[in-house]
């Protein structure tokens, strides 16, 4: 969910559930699987005749990669979602590059089977298509501050990045991942810090 400031709900989309649930309407929370989980279980519907034929019949999954531990504990878990015509999936990110929307909405909350994980959004910008997850060693501290230099150091007029927002390298950071239409080079990037972890 994206919370505002006066404490109103939106949907962001991302809830832990079985990919097998299907969702009509986009507003509804979607799905959050890990990567190599959903290439598995696409597998298997394969090898129970159903025939997945182009992305207007099944356009993917909000997903994480299983560099990524399940339970959001990395130093930068990357969520990466499509950039979907209709609405749905992560096409809302670009309502951040919005300075006045990322204010009213400045909270992304995860829940997880054992977790609510809250996370305050400083930063959306217009990246480069390198993959962040084999471009930074986040075991080591100045590749951690690295790629928080990439993101503040990242030139574009899209850009909104809040300078009032803490964020260092013992931060536990969010990065949400979607494509930008007609740029394949370029990704839009979401990122927020973990503020508020609850049982």
């Amino acid at each position: 969910y994206l919370q505002s400031a006066s404490g109103k709900k939106q949907s962001l989309g991302i809830t832990v559930r079985k990919v097998q649930e299907q969702v009509e309407d986009p507003n509804q929370d979607l799905n959050l699987e890990q990567f190599n989980e959903l290439l598995s279980q696409l597998q298997q519907a394969r090898e129970n005749g159903v025939q997945i034929l182009s992305y207007q019949e099944y356009p993917g999954a909000i997903y994480t990669e299983s560099l990524n531990a399940k339970d959001f504990s990395d130093y930068n878990t990357v969520v990466y979602g499509h950039n979907m015509k209709d609405g749905s999936m992560f096409q809302n990110l670009h309502n951040y590059a919005d300075a006045s929307y990322m204010q009213q909405h400045p909270n992304v909350v995860i829940y997880t089977p054992e977790k609510k994980l809250t996370y305050q959004i400083f930063a959306a910008v217009v990246y480069d298509d390198r993959h962040i997850l084999h471009s930074f060693d986040y075991a080591f501290t100045d590749q951690r501050q690295a790629f928080l230099d990439s993101i503040y150091n990242s030139r574009n007029l899209g850009n909104v990045i809040r300078d009032d927002v803490s964020v260092n390298t013992d931060s536990r950071i969010l990065t949400l991942s979607t494509c930008m239409t007609g740029q394949d080079d370029k990704r839009f990037l979401v990122e927020a810090v973990l503020i508020s972890e609850e049982d």
